[in-house]
């Protein structure tokens, strides 16, 4: 949008998907608090709407700090590691 000369995205994320994906759960949540199974704060659908979000922001963090397979450059090592007075002798 930036490089662009129109105001236009180039990619567009829809805004309420989080909100299509939580229907299903928050549902379930209703259905288990009519019923009488989720007593009290429990039956909050706001939540189970932090809890999701929680999750997902925890998922993404582990996506993103999963190792790739790539080897480690030397720089980015642990000094610890590296230090000849942390070998056993």
């Amino acid at each position: 949008m930036v490089a662009g000369a129109g105001l236009s995205p180039d990619s567009f994320v829809n805004p309420s998907l989080p909100l299509y994906l939580m229907l299903g759960p928050v549902w379930l949540q209703d259905r288990a608090a009519r019923s009488g199974l989720l007593p009290g704060h429990a039956a909050d659908p706001l939540l189970l709407g932090r809890c999701l979000s929680a999750l997902a922001g925890a998922a993404a963090v582990l996506c993103s700090a999963l190792p790739r397979g790539e080897p480690t450059p030397a720089s980015a090592r642990s000094p610890r590691s590296s230090s000849p007075s942390c070998r056993a002798s």
